[in-house]
């Protein structure tokens, strides 16, 4: 079969890496999105002068 030689081939220490750097990427791109919509929340109810 074709994929069993790919996976022996491929590094599994390179693998790892690559996913790890994938997850980090992907925490960083949430974190910066989470931080965003908090600054724009609060952006909001600092403007509005009657809270809900």
């Amino acid at each position: 079969m074709k994929n069993s030689t790919m996976s022996t081939r491929l590094n599994p220490g390179f693998l790892s890496e690559l996913i790890g750097n994938a997850v980090s990427a992907f925490k960083n791109q949430a974190n910066a999105c989470a931080a965003r919509a908090l600054a724009a929340l609060e952006n909001t109810m600092h403007s509005s002068p009657v809270l809900p």
